[in-house]
Parts: structure tokens; C-alpha cells; sequence
């Protein structure tokens, strides 16, 4: 029975005595937990995807909104554009990532971050 539970066609099974009724109770409850959680992830996925793109969508909106305003031609428009996803492209290529980025986002051991300060100061 508790896998017909999980197949999009209803079945004509149901639990009948108290232990099979107390089982499928608790099937239920496991999938309603399961599927929350799956949910409640791809949520919380969406939410940081969204937020690290906002500022870029920001900046695109101010100059689409810039370029409108201002009844900027078609042809300069273009070119704008051009340029604004050339320079969004070189910053993200460019920019050099920091010993303090690193050590904020991966817990690394005090030996280990000894090491890398002793090769960095190499460079």
C-alpha cells in the first residue's frame, strides 16, 4: 500500500487493521517530511542564485532604464551594451581572489594556512 501512495494513479488499496493503518500513517509522514525538505533545498537554491545575480541585474536594469529615459539611438545603445558585457565579463576573469576570501569560506587548519602565507609571500 505505501508505495501506491507514491504513484500519480490512485489504487483501490487501502490499510485495514490498526497496525497497517498506523504503518501507512507513517509512510505519509516520511514522504511529507521528504518532499518538504527536497522543496525547502531547491528553495534555498533558488534564493542564492537569485542573490548573487541581483546586483548584476541591477546594473543592467539602471542602464536599460538609463538608455531608455534618455531616447538613447538603437546603434549607441548597442554599443553600451557592448561594452557593459565586456567589462562584466573581464571583472569576473580578472579579479584575483584573496587569502581572506579563501580562509572565510573553507575552515582550513592553522598549519595549513601557515603554508599557504609562506608561498604566498613567495610570489
Amino acid at each position: 500500500w505505501s508505495l501506491t501512495q507514491f504513484t500519480p494513479a490512485t489504487q483501490n488499496l487501502a490499510p485495514i487493521t490498526p497496525r497497517e493503518r498506523l504503518f501507512a500513517s507513517f509512510i505519509v509522514l516520511i514522504a511529507l517530511l521528504t518532499f518538504s525538505t527536497f522543496l525547502g533545498k531547491m528553495t534555498s537554491a533558488m534564493t542564492q542564485l537569485l542573490a548573487l545575480n541581483a546586483r548584476s541585474y541591477k546594473h543592467e536594469v539602471m542602464l536599460r532604464r538609463f538608455l531608455g529615459e534618455n531616447k538613447i539611438s538603437t546603434k549607441l545603445g548597442q554599443s553600451v551594451w557592448q561594452v557593459f558585457r565586456q567589462q562584466k565579463r573581464k571583472s569576473a576573469r580578472q579579479r584575483k581572489i584573496m587569502f581572506a576570501e579563501i580562509n572565510e569560506a573553507v575552515a582550513i587548519p592553522q598549519f595549513l594556512q601557515l603554508q599557504l602565507c609562506s608561498e604566498l609571500r613567495r610570489e
